[in-house]
């Protein structure tokens, strides 16, 4: 690939070379500066080199071209052979299977209104607690358009009223998969005292995010609802 970027870079050079030329033979023709043919010729040598450099860059890269396809063919087929000769499972296979080995949710929950019997941690990775105003919706939306995070797009307040339960059901319908990484948003989490201590007791690990904002722009977002 630097190679190719280097002859890509070379034939701007070549090009801008002649274009320099031809604007010096026009200047020199138009101010009469070449008197003999010997200049002339010089220009006209000069300009034919160039045009044959750019000729040759230019096939150069052809061929460069060519091969680095060809390369990635190649591997894409070496690949596939060693998948098939391994028995290697595809990614979404694989996926989808170690997905099923997670606990059943009657393992982690008695009900949702319960308290919670198992261990959570894995269905929280991060969780968008505060404060009210402080770009707490663009920061979700931000996150959940990565195809590798799960997240509901509204908040979630079932801490905020006692209920962990509650939140590990609601997280336990995300699609499942050791790839994705999970969160919710409850801006005023930040502010519950129920709410820390569920997240401290049944989610040690889990991301907190608190945003912060300038209190005269904060005070004016209020205002402005």
């Amino acid at each position: 690939m630097c190679r190719m970027n280097r002859d890509r870079f070379g034939q701007v050079c070549v090009s801008k070379t002649i274009k320099m030329l031809l604007s010096q033979l026009a200047f020199a023709c138009k101010q009469r500066h070449i008197k003999t043919m010997r200049n002339y010729r010089i220009f006209f040598v000069c300009i034919a080199t160039a045009l044959v450099a750019l000729f040759i860059l230019d096939k150069q890269q052809q061929i460069l071209s060519q091969w680095a396809f060809k390369n990635v063919e190649d591997i894409s087929k070496l690949r596939a052979t060693s998948r098939t000769q391994n028995k290697m499972p595809d990614t979404d296979t694989f996926i989808l299977e170690k997905a099923e080995q997670r606990p059943p949710l009657s393992s982690l929950i008695a009900d949702k209104e319960a308290n919670v019997t198992g261990d959570v941690q894995f269905l929280l990775d991060f969780a968008i607690i505060g404060h009210p105003k402080t770009a707490t919706s663009f920061q979700l939306e931000w996150f959940a358009s990565h195809p590798e995070i799960q997240a509901y797009t509204y908040e979630i307040h079932s801490l905020q009223h006692g209920k962990p339960a509650l939140l590990v059901s609601q997280l336990y319908e995300l699609p499942a998969g050791s790839k994705y990484k999970r969160g919710y948003k409850a801006p005023r989490d930040v502010k519950h005292v129920e709410a820390l201590e569920s997240l401290h007791k049944y989610w040690p690990d889990t991301r907190l995010v608190v945003g912060l904002r300038h209190p005269v722009t904060w005070f004016e977002s209020f205002y402005n609802l």
